[in-house]
Parts: C-alpha cells; structure tokens; sequence
C-alpha cells in the first residue's frame, strides 16, 4: 500500500513561531478549523512547516531564509512524521545551521549524496509524492492553489499522469531513449562495417584480375621494364660519381686551415684597431673642448684672471697641430680596418663555400648508396622474374573469407533492423497517444462520474465533462453550456473541490499519492455561503481515513460542520497554541 498517514509535526524559530516547540497532530480529528488573527502566524505554522518538512521550501511565496524567526534569527527546525505501509518515516530540516535527516523506522537513511539527491531520493522512494501534486490534492492555498481547471492543457496531463502513476512512463522513455541511441549506433556502425569489407572484396577482385593478367604477359616484357629501370639507375650513378669527383677537386683547391686562421687573425686585428681608433677619436673630442673654450673665454673661469692674447694664440695653434694629426691617424687606422674586414670577408666566404660543399658531398654520398641499393632490388627481381608464377590462389582464398565475414554481417544487420523495428514499435506505445492514452481513457469516465457526483452533493446544478485531452465541457442545469471561466466565483470553487476530491479518490483507488492530510487555507473564506460550506463538510465526512484542516477567518460557517477547532495567538510577538477543543 502506499496510503501516507501523517501523524504530527512540530517547529520552532519558524516565522512567528519561537525557540518553545509547538507540535501539532495530524490524525486527531477528522475536521479540525484553524482560527487566530490576521498575523497570528496560522499558514506558517501549518502549510510551511509541513511543506518545508517534506519539500525544503515555504508553501507561501517568501524565501527559506526569510521562514527564519527574526528575533532569533537561527536554529530554525522543523520535524514530521508519516506511516506509510509498515515504515516509519521521520524527516527533520533546519536552517542556520541546515539540517536534512530522514528516519525509517528510527535509522537514519545514508546521506551520502548531495542534498539535492537526496531530496529526490525521499521524493520518489519514500515519500511518492512530489509538489505539484502535493499542492493540488493535499495543501490548498488561497493565496497561490491553481485549481486544476485553470492549469494549462500541458500541465493537466502532467498533474494527471502523477495521480494515476503514469510517470514511471517517463522513466521508461529515458531508458528507452538510449536503447534507440545505441542501436541507431550499432546500424550505422554495421552499415559501414559492410562498406568496408564490401570494398575490400572489390579490392581483391581487382588484385586477382591483375594478377591474372599479369601472368599473361611474357617475361621478356617485365625483364624490360626492369632493366630500364635499372639502366636508368646506373645513368644517375654514373652523374653522381661524377658530382662527387667535381666536390672532391673543388674542395681540395680550398685551403680551409689558412682561411680559418686568417679570419681569426683579421678578426682579432679588427678588434685591436677598432679599439686604437676609439682611443684616438677620445682625444680628437678632448681637443676640440680645449679649442672650444679657448676660442669662448678670455679670462680663466678659476682665478678670473685675463688670459694672455700671445698664451692664447700658441695655444690654439698647438691643439689645432695636434688635432689635425690625431685625424689623420684615425683615416690611416680605418683605411686598415677596411682592408682587414675585406681579408675577413673572403676568409668567410670559403669557409662557407667549403661547407656548402661538404653538405653536397653528404647529399650526393647518400643519393649514390639509394641508387646501388636499387640496383640490387631490381636485379634480384630480374634474377627470380623467371621463378614467379604469380599464383592467384592465395588471394581467392583471402577473398572467400571476406565474403563470410560479409554475410556474418549482413545477418546481424538485419537482426539489428528488426530490434529497431521491435524498438520503433516501443516509441509509439510510449508516445501520449499510446498507451499512456489508452490508460487514461479508462479512467476518463471514472473521473467524470466522481466529480459529477460530488458537483451533485455540493449543491451545483452543473455536469461536467472532461475528455482524453482533459478539456472540459460544462453544462449549467444540463443543457446551458459554459466556460470555466464564466462561472461565479462560488460556483468554481464548487468545482474545484470537487474536482480536488475526485483526484484524492482516484489517487486512493491507484493506491498512489494517497494520504490522511488535506489542508486548505481561507478557501471558505469567499465565495462560499453557508450551504455550500456545510454541503462540502458533508462532502468530507463521506471520506474515510482523513484528517481535514481549514484556516479560516470566518469559523462561524464551520462551526456546525467541524469537529474540533487549534486557536493561535500571538504572544510577545511569539506565536502560541492558545486553545484547542471541540465544538
């Protein structure tokens, strides 16, 4: 069984809800009316501490964090507990610091993956329910409860195939899915596979036919071919010997010793005078200062005495001797630095022009070994020409083994081809309009019969009827058709709790989301007199095995209808459980 009864739950540091836990049971009474003022904090206490137990997140539209109670502002912890089947199962959670423990039966279940795995294993293994399902059947909110009939065609199937157990159908297509990827793959690889050997069966058809022909021709033509080739190699061996001889004498006309020794010499004799040449321009400059400032100054800029016009003259004269020696040296000096740096060049030049020489040497030396190992190739052939048969037997047998090989694979092709059609006959089973649909037509006329009978005990003169598409046609009074839209806000609420009702006993009779919890908040607040209230408390009496809270502002319409009544208040800013009874 997968029947879900809720026993209790219990948080602290919730909302309004502070650091003394309230605990509120959940199988006590079949009809319980939650009461307190605006604020008192009923829906948080209610609806989000049960939806955070289960779901990990506030039933109203607010943040988790903002579930925390201001004035303490940490250690949050909620905790409930259900049955379902002969399992236990106490969830705890909490916020600063975060908590996600599950119990069955007191053990506390491997928390080993992620918290978002975890969540989704509780979801799907234990709990069965998920939110949107959850929301529909079991928590109704005013505030955010989108009735089934104002879902879109999309979302009702979705919520439809969660209540009958249909989505196990989406696992099914997932696995079902990489089944098709990985034959696809297999039907590409064996037709290439095919290709392949198909090929190399015309290959070797092709190989025989030459071979075969080939053993037509005369030895006396092959023996041609091949002594051209061979006259061919000895022309280049000759050239070659040739070449090398050309190197060799070319080589031994350059003196290579003298010219590495006359380019370390010119470079060293380079280096001497570069560096004369740099001496002399040094005091060549130091002149031209000295001739500068006697040519500017008439009094020494030390003692401020008036130089001598006689000293002055004598000592212009002498710089100026001495510098027009000094230049004359430096044009001496780089007249010697170019003939050193064109000795240095030719120096080079041979030294390259040997190494060049050497690299053509090795070329030509290998080239030469290519052609005389060719020569021995081509006369081996020539020599065993008149010993080849060219047998075309081996190459036969080759080919028949290809051919084997290809009906092997031709044979699982096909065997592929009909899993393929065995696997596209699946994909249109699992398609909506399979047997998904087949399923649901069944339970069609179920669900119209349930819902148009608790339409009849609410008081609605209406029927409704859905189709496999779930669009729905509405008749008022059984022949004045109508939208959804178009009835008064009384009379879809009517049937939405109907509708609401139907799918908890369709879930019942899958025995799946099947559980003792329905919560809805203000619902009968608006829209609902007195005589629809008291019709629909009737509505719940009828069902077995179920624990109803309402949150209200108006208890006087339940009072007669409702069993038992948890007042909240607010305390210090604190919500408490003021009063508990019966009426």
């Amino acid at each position: 069984m997968n029947f879900i009864q809720f026993h209790w739950v219990e948080c602290k540091n919730l909302a309004a809800v502070g650091n003394m836990p309230i605990r509120i049971q959940l199988d006590k009474s079949p009809t319980t009316v939650v009461l307190g003022s605006n604020g008192a904090g009923k829906s948080s206490l209610i609806l989000d501490s049960v939806c955070f137990a289960l779901y990990g997140r506030p039933f109203r539209n607010v943040s988790k964090n903002q579930l925390v109670n201001n004035k303490n502002g940490r250690d949050l912890r909620v905790e409930i507990e259900f049955t379902r089947g002969s399992d236990t199962v106490r969830v705890v959670r909490g916020i600063k610091p975060n908590v996600f423990e599950i119990y069955v039966n007191d053990k506390l279940v491997d928390q080993s993956s992620k918290t978002r795995d975890y969540q989704k294993f509780f979801e799907e293994t234990i709990l069965g329910i998920d939110y949107v399902a959850f929301t529909q059947i079991v928590m109704i909110g005013k505030a955010n409860y989108v009735p089934f009939m104002a879902l879109n065609a999309g979302s009702r199937r979705l919520f439809v195939e969660r209540v009958l157990g249909l989505d196990v159908f989406k696992h099914m297509v997932d696995v079902h899915k990489q089944q098709v990827d990985t034959i696809k793959q297999q039907v590409s690889q064996q037709k290439t596979d095919i290709r392949l050997v198909g090929e190399k069966i015309k290959g070797q058809e092709r190989i025989i036919a030459h071979i075969e022909e080939t053993s037509k021709k005369s030895v006396d033509e092959k023996r041609a071919v091949i002594q051209g080739e061979i006259d061919n190699l000895v022309q280049r061996e000759s050239e070659l010997i040739s070449r090398n001889d050309s190197i060799k004498t070319e080589l031994a006309s350059i003196d290579i010793a003298g010219a590495k020794e006359s380019q370390a010499a010119t470079t060293e004799m380079l280096t001497k005078l570069h560096k004369l040449v740099s001496q002399i321009e040094g005091n060549d400059n130091l002149t031209t200062r000295e001739l500068a400032f006697f040519a500017a100054n008439d009094t020494c800029p030390t003692c401020t005495q008036q130089i001598d016009a006689s000293f002055k003259q004598h000592a212009i004269e002498k710089r100026q001797a001495r510098q027009a020696q000094l230049r004359k040296s430096i044009d001496e000096l780089n007249e010697r630095c170019q003939q050193q740096s064109q000795a240095q060049k030719d120096a080079v030049a041979k030294l390259d022009r040997a190494k060049h020489l050497l690299t053509e040497a090795k070329q030509v030396s290998a080239e030469l070994s290519q052609c005389q190992t060719k020569q021995k190739d081509l006369t081996s052939q020539l020599d065993s020409l008149i010993m080849d048969t060219s047998n075309a037997d081996t190459e036969r047998e080759a080919m028949t083994q290809m051919k084997v090989e290809l009906g092997e694979l031709m044979k699982s092709y096909n065997e592929l081809l009909e899993e393929q059609k065995y696997l596209d006959f699946i994909s249109l089973c699992l398609k909506d309009s399979g047997i998904k649909s087949t399923i649901i037509n069944e339970y069609i006329p179920t669900i119209n019969n349930i819902v148009n009978s608790n339409i009849k005990q609410l008081g609605l003169f209406a029927t409704v009827k859905l189709d496999d598409q779930f669009s729905e046609e509405i008749k008022i009074r059984g022949f004045e058709a109508m939208t959804y839209n178009q009835l008064s806000e009384g009379e879809k609420l009517r049937l939405d709790m109907a509708i609401m009702m139907a799918w908890r006993d369709i879930a019942k009779l899958k025995s799946n989301m099947s559980c003792n919890l329905l919560i809805m908040d203000e619902i009968f607040d608006s829209s609902v007199d007195a005589e629809g209230t008291t019709a629909f408390a009737d509505l719940l009496k009828s069902v077995s095995n179920l624990n109803v809270f309402v949150i209200t502002h108006t208890p006087e319409k339940l009072a007669d209808s409702f069993r038992s009544f948890i007042k909240l208040e607010k305390t210090n800013g604190f919500t408490t459980l003021s009063q508990t009874g019966t009426y």
